[in-house]
């Protein structure tokens, strides 16, 4: 119906465009006004704006109120609003709004209308390079506040400088730009169960956030996040207990609430898909993740703030800073690892410990566990783990576990080729010893070398 209603009134708007400044005019039935009362609250929310003073929007427009910026397909929130404006007076200064021109018009059909004529003009902070663009204004009042708001202009245009400057003012060596989603989020939509994610930021990491995953299937899942400023790119690896993983690395960030890249998942069956993902937070409460499969199919997530009694959330295990005695003892079996002294290791694993490496329904005795890694150092020289993290928690089933992350670094001594693999551990303890071990990485590439050394 609004569609409908703003095409009608161009014909309107075109008998204005050539009859402007008036102080009133009449034609069947149809008022048009300048300097009434509300042309004059929009003349001064626009010198509010080029201020970079936003305080005002509550009171001019309603909570509901759709913005509608040259796309007519897509409309954006109040919040949405105030983040755009915010951005343009982060990427812009100088703002000016030339050859302004404001009319009101009373229409008995359609409800009453203000118009804006303006050559909406800025200078690009980071390129000193002014920017000059025709706007055309539409705002639908509602009583006393805008109901509705049209903006037509060169987007494209105005999109290419902003991005161009937004870059240039945020370069590769910024903070993790995911930032923006810590926090504890409900996700709905798409064929995916239900679930909720906790996103922190690792004490003393400004480059990593961990998050933590649980599903109404009860899948636990545990997600590293991290951000290389020397590339100006996000790697995100997630491992779920069914022996699902998720690795997403996200390359554009259009805005500072939006990136885009491409994932890669394998689900419990084995079954792998990937494609574009785009993720972008709308408001304080609420993302959403685009998805789209090899054959263009796009499933879309919702996440919105997790109620504070939400089943899920209470689920998420409260995790400790990585100073207990479980980390540190965990860390010092990575040591020992990294030094092949497989012997040592052995103390803290339970004699019926069973281990699980890639696949969740391969069990694996302690025996067949030293042996496995005695052949790694059969296989590769220089083995190493950068990046190391651990952190243990208790969690709401009475379980106890400690997660570690890192990147597993060695040397083929047949080939010399240098591998890495991202991998991630799992330990679940009974006492003071661990009674289950799961580890998450690309077992088939792994076997490759095995393989070639001829140790399979």
């Amino acid at each position: 119906m609004l569609r409908s209603i703003t095409r009608s009134l161009m014909n309107a708007i075109c008998l204005l465009a050539v009859t402007i400044p008036v102080t009133a005019m009449a034609q069947d039935a149809i008022v048009t006004r300048e300097g009434d009362a509300r042309s004059n609250r929009i003349a001064t929310f626009l010198d509010q704006y080029i201020e970079g003073d936003f305080s005002g929007a509550d009171d001019i427009f309603k909570p509901d109120t759709e913005f509608y910026w040259a796309d007519m397909s897509k409309a954006m929130t109040l919040d949405g609003w105030r983040e755009s404006v915010t951005l343009q007076h982060e990427a812009f200064r100088d703002f000016k709004m030339m050859n302004r021109v404001i009319v009101t018009t009373d229409y008995p059909e359609y409800g009453v209308w203000t118009y804006v004529w303006t050559n909406w003009q800025a200078t690009s902070k980071a390129t000193g390079e002014p920017l000059d663009l025709p706007l055309h204004l539409m705002y639908r009042w509602d009583g006393d506040r805008i109901a509705d708001e049209f903006a037509y202009f060169d987007k494209g245009r105005f999109e290419s400088v902003f991005k161009d400057t937004m870059a240039r003012l945020n370069p590769a060596d910024d903070p993790n730009p995911w930032n923006w989603v810590l926090g504890t989020w409900k996700v709905t939509g798409g064929p995916a169960p239900e679930a909720v994610v906790s996103w922190t930021k690792l004490d003393g990491a400004e480059d990593i956030v961990r998050g933590e995953w649980v599903d109404a299937n009860g899948v636990r899942s545990m997600q590293m996040v991290d951000w290389d400023p020397s590339t100006g790119s996000i790697t995100s690896t997630t491992f779920g207990s069914d022996g699902s993983t998720f690795r997403m690395v996200m390359t554009d960030f259009p805005s500072s609430t939006m990136m885009i890249g491409t994932f890669r998942a394998r689900d419990a069956e084995g079954v792998v898909s990937g494609g574009p993902v785009e993720l972008e937070k709308e408001s304080d409460d609420r993302m959403v993740g685009r998805f789209t499969d090899a054959g263009g199919m796009t499933m879309e997530r919702i996440f919105t703030t997790a109620a504070a009694d939400d089943p899920l959330r209470k689920a998420i295990a409260p995790m400790n800073s990585g100073n207990d005695w479980r980390t540190r003892a965990v860390d010092e079996m990575h040591g020992r690892y990294m030094k092949g002294d497989i012997e040592a290791m052995k103390p803290i694993f339970s004699k019926e410990c069973v281990h699980r490496w890639g696949d969740p329904n391969a069990e694996a005795g302690q025996a067949e566990w030293a042996e496995g890694l005695a052949m790694h150092h059969k296989v590769f020289k220089d083995i190493s783990l950068e990046n190391l993290y651990s952190m243990s928690g208790a969690y709401s089933d009475g379980n106890d576990w400690t997660a570690s992350w890192f990147e597993w670094n060695g040397t083929d001594r047949k080939t010399g080729e240098k591998a890495a693999f991202l991998v991630h551990c799992a330990f679940r303890w009974d006492g003071d010893k661990i009674v289950e071990e799961k580890v998450f990485f690309d077992v088939d590439r792994f076997r490759k070398h095995v393989e070639a050394a001829g140790l399979n």
